[in-house]
């Protein structure tokens, strides 16, 4: 009898996508509708407006380039 224990199967690891996760979506929309109403109820662009798509965008840069799953030291 053998009772020997197999080593689970290597599964090759696979490319991250580029494509953004539907997470990264859903934080950039929902920041660049706060900008949006900032803007309407302001009825014209201002510095602040301006200052808060600065943000926007540097944040969904970052969070586009950080990787979801970090590995362990």
């Amino acid at each position: 009898m053998n009772t020997a224990v197999s080593a689970p199967e290597m599964v090759p690891m696979s490319k991250p996508s580029m494509v953004p996760t539907r997470k990264w979506f859903a934080g950039v929309i929902t920041a660049l509708a706060a900008v949006l109403v900032n803007w309407i109820t302001n009825t014209e662009f201002t510095k602040e407006i301006a200052v808060q798509l600065v943000g926007v965008v540097t944040t969904a840069l970052v969070a586009y380039m950080v990787p979801n799953e970090s590995k362990a030291p």
